[in-house]
């Protein structure tokens, strides 16, 4: 906070726009990771019927 230029400037977050937009999208960003990670494949194991191991392989690749 106290360089000449910084990386990031820290004072944007004072901008209501600019804090409601960046919580915004992490909230989205979140809500993708946790759908791919935890919901499509429980979905493929009890709607689709795969096991755990050709669930977790279909997501990998």
């Amino acid at each position: 906070m106290t360089a000449e230029h910084p990386v990031v400037d820290l004072s944007l977050f004072a901008l209501r726009n600019f804090s409601g937009g960046t919580i915004a999208l992490s909230s989205v960003r979140y809500g993708l990771y946790l759908g791919n990670l935890v919901l499509l494949p429980l979905w493929l194991q009890t709607d689709i019927g795969y096991t755990a191991t050709d669930a977790g392989l279909l997501i990998l690749t």
